[in-house]
């Protein structure tokens, strides 16, 4: 990998984590009340609890994500940063570039992702 497009997505990654712990503070500020969750309408209260429960998955995603950006940081200032963590060859240079911290290739996230179905087990 040259040392430009190293540069390049080593920026994006900094970018991206400084968006991503923006995103992540949005949440501490806007928390939930306690008069939103005790609601007297019970729609209102159904309401409620299902953006509760998306925002907290919506959180889930994020801090996921951080931890992966992250990790990304730490392997760009080791040798191994744009190798695949199963089979070891190089991940290509378009799939880091829409996502520069994932850990396989395309192939092997294919092989790893893929579910066989009940009748394929015969």
């Amino acid at each position: 990998m040259n040392e430009n497009v190293y540069q390049d997505l080593y920026k994006q990654l900094r970018t991206e984590e400084k968006e991503l712990l923006g995103y992540l503070h949005s949440f501490g500020e806007s928390g939930v009340s306690p008069r939103s969750i005790m609601s007297d309408d019970i729609a209102n209260s159904a309401q409620d609890t299902l953006n509760q429960h998306i925002s907290f998955d919506l959180y889930e995603r994020a801090s996921n994500k951080l931890v992966q950006v992250r990790d990304a940081l730490v392997r760009t200032k080791q040798d191994d940063f744009g190798n695949c963590d199963i089979c070891n060859g190089p991940i290509a240079a378009d799939r880091l570039e829409a996502m520069p911290w994932v850990t396989t290739c395309i192939e092997c996230q294919t092989k790893h992702a893929y579910t066989p179905m009940p009748w394929e087990y015969v």
